[in-house]
């Protein structure tokens, strides 16, 4: 599985440029490049008396998400440290997992350029947009929806205003597109096609970038925008040694959300002017409290007591319960709801897409991870 030391450049490079499009750098430009080393590696793969050449495709996609996925999820070892020695472990089998997908979607692509002659600036956005389709659809729960191409122009937003027509896939078909067209064009000149052929993948180029940019644009600039109410976001910040005990974490939040609210008779405590109006909506943070608060009565007295303290409605996230089809009551992320009236309203969300390893374990019911 081990891809030769000639093979690694491209595949490495285009790893680094996408790693780059996300948070903490989400630099623009790498969202319509990062494909491009790597998609011309693969376009150069024919015989050339180093092994299968599907293979080494293979193993190129491989070593593309090793480094792709590895960077992008360096977080979930540090998050899960805490609570368990199987952090490590569990992150290595999901890049691995993930790597594979990765394996597969230049496998594809080398078949559809090879074998089935489509050009590669139409193969590059069919397959990577199938491998985004599929991660997110196929069992198991490796979706990391937040991962998307598409998704990585969310700091730019006037540049992405076609997703309310297209959705996130239909952002990321089209930034696949582009860099499949610069992708030909780096192939033109590589072969020595003249001036002209070039200018005309510059210009595809251009008026692929500018329809939906340009869209976007016009509509971030017309769209009717007002103010609706004024929402307050508090975060209590508990420390991870106090979250994994329950009755600590519990003790510490009420801590926390009450110096952070204000006082009953409107004074400030920490958070708030005396003059300013109070909220029209107060969000805590997920899985504010810990403990089944849909059937423990004394929780639940003590989160309306603490959102009375608003005299707002509150919105925070709690571990709720679902009855499964064979009558057992699992443990879910949930988002519930407090009224001005101060007392629990109808409304209530379950999570659909958990973060994996985090939230729940791959290839499981999808219910919330206990401990």
């Amino acid at each position: 599985m081990i891809l030769e030391r000639g093979h690694r450049l491209l595949p490495t490079a285009s790893a680094l440029a996408g790693v780059s499009a996300f948070p903490p750098f989400h630099f623009l430009i790498p969202s319509f490049v990062a494909l491009v080393p790597l998609a011309v590696w693969v376009a150069d793969q024919n015989d050339l008396g180093e092994g299968s050449v599907p293979l080494r495709v293979f193993r190129g996609g491989v070593w593309f998400g090793v480094l792709y996925f590895g960077l992008l999820l360096y977080w979930m070892p540090l998050a899960l440290a805490a609570f368990t020695w199987w952090a490590v472990p569990a992150y290595l089998t999901t890049i691995m997992v993930l790597a594979l997908g990765a394996g597969c979607f230049t496998w594809a692509l080398h078949r559809l350029t090879h074998f089935g002659r489509v050009p590669l600036w139409l193969a590059l956005p069919l397959t990577w947009t199938a491998l985004e389709w599929a991660r997110a659809h196929v069992p198991g729960g490796l979706a990391f929806p937040w991962l998307g191409l598409g998704t990585s122009l969310t700091g730019y937003p006037e540049l992405v205003g076609s997703a309310e027509l297209v959705g996130a896939r239909g952002i990321t078909l089209w930034i696949a597109l582009l860099n499949g067209l610069i992708a030909e064009a780096v192939w033109a000149a590589r072969a020595g096609a003249g001036s002209r052929i070039l200018a005309r993948w510059a210009t595809a180029f251009v008026l692929v970038l500018a329809v939906p940019a340009g869209w976007g644009s016009w509509r971030a600039r017309t769209l009717p925008v007002r103010a609706v109410g004024q929402v307050a976001v508090v975060q209590p910040n508990i420390a991870a040694q106090f979250r994994l005990d329950g009755v600590t974490s519990n003790d510490s939040t009420e801590v926390a959300l009450i110096r952070l609210s204000p006082e009953r008779d409107g004074l400030p405590s920490g958070f708030a002017e005396p003059d300013e109006p109070s909220p029209d909506l107060v969000v805590w943070p997920e899985v504010t409290f810990f403990g089944p608060i849909e059937s423990d009565d004394s929780l639940q007295e003590r989160v309306l007591a603490l959102a009375e303290r608003w005299s707002a409605p509150v919105v925070f996230g709690g571990i709720g319960e679902t009855v499964t089809e064979d009558g057992d009551t699992i443990p879910m992320n949930s988002a519930f709801l407090t009224g001005r009236d101060g007392h629990f309203t109808d409304f209530k969300y379950n999570k659909h897409r958990i973060v994996p390893l985090v939230e729940g374990a791959p290839f499981s019911s999808g219910a919330w991870l206990e401990g």
